[in-house]
């Protein structure tokens, strides 16, 4: 299904972790997103609020954005959108930005401009539409200059993709999305630089987890070690008392081989 090409002529991708918490943030951790950065290729993927001070923070000039994708329609993943949009248009953006999703999120986003309307009455940039589908891309969703991306279905409480991310130069990140662990991300995931897992719960909850379609840490573990993944993020993930972040990451390391990294809001990461 897919398969990094190696040119090494082109500079690597890099990962940036906009926010790593669940739908409930601290003042330490907002809500997961990440930016994956090329040369010319700028993709959001999920867009919580604050979206584009959260660029500037990064050192990402948000008018560089080439593309947004958004995993699924809650709150904590898309909520984000018209504030960005009207951000980058009193920020002088007159190029287009596609926006890729699932019909529902679409639907979402028809809604969320009709609602909010960030431009008034003007069109200052237009918002190429390209919905994803709903089972798993065989061909890539998306090819530009530096990437090739791939998605396909979780199994969380609403419909959500998960995200392949292939830098021509060679490299792979992987993105789950809110999820439980499952058949088609494990697959997507094959043989990636970088597995960006959700781990919403620790261990003592995996029912609850479950419930919610959602992952613990160590579920997202076993399935990077089924994966052959090379590092392992665990995000999604809101710590409510001392030392569960550090269990976090010990439960995960206990099932998977590689590097376990549970990272903070802006870390950054080359693939």
């Amino acid at each position: 299904m897919h398969g990094a090409q190696g040119n090494r002529e082109r500079p690597a991708a890099e990962v940036i972790l906009l926010g790593t918490g669940a739908a409930l943030p601290t003042a330490e951790r907002d809500n997961t997103a990440l930016v994956v950065v090329g040369p010319e290729t700028v993709l959001l993927v999920d867009c919580p609020g604050a979206a584009y001070a959260k660029l500037l923070r990064a050192g990402v000039d948000p008018q560089r954005l080439t593309h947004v994708l958004l995993t699924h329609v809650h709150t904590d993943h898309s909520a984000g959108l018209p504030g960005l949009l009207q951000s980058l248009w009193l920020g002088g953006r007159t190029a287009p930005l596609p926006i890729l999703g699932l019909p529902d999120v679409q639907a979402l986003v028809d809604g969320a401009l009709a609602t909010f309307r960030p431009f008034g009455d003007r069109s200052p940039f237009a918002l190429p539409r390209q919905v994803l589908p709903l089972v798993a891309s065989t061909a890539p969703v998306l090819e530009t200059a530096d990437f090739r991306v791939w998605t396909t279905p979780g199994d969380h409480s609403v419909p959500s993709v998960a995200v392949r991310v292939e830098a021509k130069a060679g490299g792979a990140v992987v993105y789950s999305s809110d999820t439980r662990p499952c058949a088609t991300v494990r697959e997507l995931a094959r043989g990636a630089t970088l597995l960006v897992h959700e781990a919403t719960f620790l261990g003592h909850d995996a029912e609850l987890a479950a419930r919610h379609a959602h992952s613990t840490g160590a579920q997202a573990a076993r399935l990077a070690q089924e994966a052959g993944v090379r590092r392992l993020a665990l995000v999604h993930f809101t710590p409510r008392a001392a030392g569960e972040l550090a269990r976090l990451r010990e439960e995960a390391a206990a099932e998977f081989g590689g590097e376990v990294i549970a990272p903070s809001d802006l870390a950054r990461f080359t693939v």
